[in-house]
């Protein structure tokens, strides 16, 4: 928010786009051009499912699991968020797959004892294998 000429301005800031554009990038080793557009990139990143699946709570503290098994937790502690990456763990060993429907997913967490906040229904997922 700013004032100016005796008005409040409200500025929205992008840093939660930038951010899933910067993830999608690195993922899919996506190159860039001189003349590419930040919001283009952006239905991109949507068209090709880089984006969020799962929010969940580690201690109270929003934690956010993508498309492909990344955690973005910045309030947690490295333990709690290595906590929840052994959930995961073992819940890709003992179903024997690393693909799932987010409902499905995010009810295999819930029975884990995590937190669970929300999630799209409509977003399958696909957990790194290498982590």
């Amino acid at each position: 928010y700013k004032i100016k000429d005796n008005k409040l301005i409200r500025f929205f800031c992008l840093t939660r786009i930038r951010d899933d554009i910067k993830r999608y990038i690195k993922i899919y080793g996506i190159k860039m051009h001189s003349n590419t557009k930040l919001m283009d990139l952006y239905d991109e990143v949507i068209a090709n499912s880089g984006c969020q699946a799962i929010e969940c709570r580690l201690n109270k503290n929003k934690a956010i699991i993508y498309e492909n098994g990344d955690i973005v937790a910045p309030l947690s502690t490295e333990d709690e968020i290595k906590e929840l990456n052994t959930v995961i763990r073992e819940i890709v060993k003992e179903k024997k797959t690393n693909k799932f429907s987010v409902d499905e997913f995010q009810n295999l967490l819930r029975n884990k004892g995590i937190d669970m906040c929300s999630y799209r229904s409509d977003t399958s997922m696909c957990i790194k294998e290498d982590k």
